[in-house]
């Protein structure tokens, strides 16, 4: 037995360290050999530690009976009985699982024709994740991969029909029993009855077990009474046009994360002050911000009240695009959370509003919560509306100072100014990750070669990534020419 654990021991830390490198034909050959004196299959250890995907499986047969790209693979032929059975002894044992559209469902659909559905339910006995990203012409087709092991289950079912929708939601309630996680895509609203009364027993029969949940789109509100007093759940995501009058005294007494859509920040006052006493982590809104004066005093009453200061570490506040703008006015409703460690705010704004967000806004935030491990701004700015004033690096240095555990930081509006960096400030090693979003470089190349200074004496470590990052690639190597130490030449 001790031997037997040693070999299996020395297969994973094999494995896991060799798919870091190489997940492609080349790993099979270096596991091949490494593997070789302990008479395993290198295919075996691969699936037994769930590192392969279908692809290398497909590798087990003859060459001329499939071809693949960069992002899919296809049957070229017919295989054979023989074939399939090689086949079956590496997907029995995949446990993640992803189905996607494009040539790669080909694979499947001849699968399908030419087996039938008992060969194919034996192809994935194992399968406990399940992601079925297939546009909804294949939806019939998910029967073929519902099995009792599946356990995190995310199904796309944009722009079906009321009927394919009802089928697939009744394969879910009869064949996954065990379910953890349940994500269900769909923007329309359906106001079939039938179609909520399968979606209660789906919660009835995985009440114990179910941790994440994201409801179809826009249920209805007995529904959202239903989902609020499942016991296990810890993460909802959920859309509804208005709470509920009556909510349940106590409700979902392990919830951590909450991200719930509405059309009205105050919608929300009702299900918070049930949530009063919760351990809530984090919380992701997308509604408007309250701009009315009443608005904002409700909820800093509220925020005031309640026990989610001491708890929140994470808090996103989405307004939609048609939404109303940002005002400062609101941020200060948030003073008090100084435990955060992640804030993203959307700075949206339009013609009809008038404001200024600048430089000491940016650091008054900052030292209200020190604890700051990500922040992100966001938005779209407005030329006749509102403007970001004077926020430049030289704030993004003092963001640095106040919030020493800072290590990821996105500005996704455009910087207007860039003023002095005060370089008496300290070096933040921590900030490793910078998110440019859609920020565009000045064409001065004195002022970009300013900027390529400023990031190395502020943050050493940083790597600049984000949508503009390919515009940012000249000055991503003047960084890292600056980063290089200096060369000493032997004199004489």
């Amino acid at each position: 037995m001790r031997t037997a654990l040693r070999k299996d021991e020395i297969l994973k830390s094999i494995c896991q360290h060799l798919t870091r490198i190489d997940r492609g034909f080349s790993t099979l050959i270096a596991l091949a050999r490494t593997s070789k004196s302990l008479k395993e299959t290198p295919l075996d250890v691969l699936w037994g530690t769930g590192a392969v995907s279908l692809t290398d499986a497909l590798k087990t047969l003859p060459p001329d009976s499939w071809s693949a790209t960069k992002d899919s693979f296809t049957l070229e032929r017919k295989i054979t009985p023989n074939e399939l059975f090689q086949l079956r002894q590496y997907t029995k044992r995949i446990t993640n699982l992803q189905v996607g559209g494009g040539k790669g469902f080909e694979t499947f659909s001849t699968l399908i024709i030419q087996y039938g559905s008992p060969h194919l339910h034996k192809l994935w006995p194992k399968v406990e994740i399940l992601w079925w990203t297939a546009p909804s012409e294949h939806l019939h087709f998910l029967q073929f991969f519902l099995t009792p092991s599946v356990r995190n289950l995310m199904v796309n079912l944009e722009k079906s029909e009321d009927e394919v929708f009802r089928e697939t939601l009744c394969l879910i309630e009869s064949r996954c029993v065990h379910l953890k996680q349940l994500r269900l895509f769909d923007s329309e609203t359906r106001e079939n009855k039938d179609l909520q009364r399968i979606i209660r027993q789906i919660l009835s029969k995985n009440a114990r077990t179910l941790r994440v949940f994201m409801p179809p789109q826009d249920p209805s509100a007995p529904l959202v009474s239903d989902i609020l007093q499942l016991p296990s759940l810890q993460e909802l995501v959920m859309h509804v046009p208005q709470i509920p009058q009556r909510l349940p005294s106590r409700i979902l007494p392990c919830l951590r994360s909450l991200l719930f859509s509405l059309d009205h920040p105050l919608d929300i006052l009702d299900l918070l002050h049930t949530l009063r006493k919760s351990r809530l982590i984090n919380f992701t809104l997308n509604c408007p911000y309250p701009t009315s004066q009443a608005d904002q005093i409700a909820l800093a009453h509220f925020f005031r009240t309640s026990g989610l200061y001491d708890s929140l570490k994470f808090l996103v506040w989405e307004p939609p695009s048609n939404g109303s703008a940002f005002t400062w006015q609101f941020v200060t409703i948030l003073r008090p959370f100084a435990n955060l460690q992640a804030l993203q705010l959307e700075l949206n704004c339009h013609t009809a509003c008038q404001f200024e967000f600048g430089h000491d806004d940016v650091v008054q935030i900052s030292k209200w919560m020190p604890r700051l491990r990500e922040l992100i701004f966001g938005g779209s700015p407005c030329p006749t509306g509102g403007t970001f004033t004077d926020i430049g690096y030289h704030t993004l240095a003092v963001v640095a100072k106040n919030c020493p555990y800072l290590y990821s930081l996105a500005v996704h509006f455009d910087i207007r100014t860039i003023g002095p960096v005060r370089w008496r400030v300290q070096p933040n090693p921590n900030v490793t990750f910078w998110d440019v979003g859609t920020t565009v470089l000045p064409s001065n190349p004195e002022l970009r070669t300013f900027i390529a200074l400023a990031v190395v004496k502020l943050f050493p470590k940083v790597t600049i990534t984000g949508k503009a990052s390919d515009q940012w690639s000249d000055i991503s190597e003047e960084i890292e020419y600056m980063r290089l130490p200096p060369v000493h030449w032997p004199s004489g």
